[in-house]
């Protein structure tokens, strides 16, 4: 079984009921957007682009597979909705 998210267990979420996620991947997320993310963005909409970053993380070992901005400067079709 994979690890990395909080919640491991195989048993369904009833509505209203939290997870905790680990603080490994509370942490791992903020490196993300401060590293990654957020200078990209910020490349991003110095070129004009509208304010959009995402980043995809491996569950197994939270590495970034990948992490991108808006570019619909390049192309309207690639906005970030």
């Amino acid at each position: 079984e994979q690890e990395g998210m909080g919640n491991e267990s195989s048993t369904p979420l009833r509505p209203g009921q939290t997870v905790a996620p680990k603080p490994e991947l509370i942490e791992r997320l903020l490196a993300v957007l401060e590293s990654e993310i957020i200078p990209k963005t910020q490349k991003g909409v110095d070129e004009g682009n509208k304010i959009f970053g995402a980043a995809i993380l491996r569950k197994s070992d939270l590495s970034t597979v990948f992490a991108a901005t808006n570019f619909e400067m390049a192309n309207p079709l690639n906005h970030g909705e």
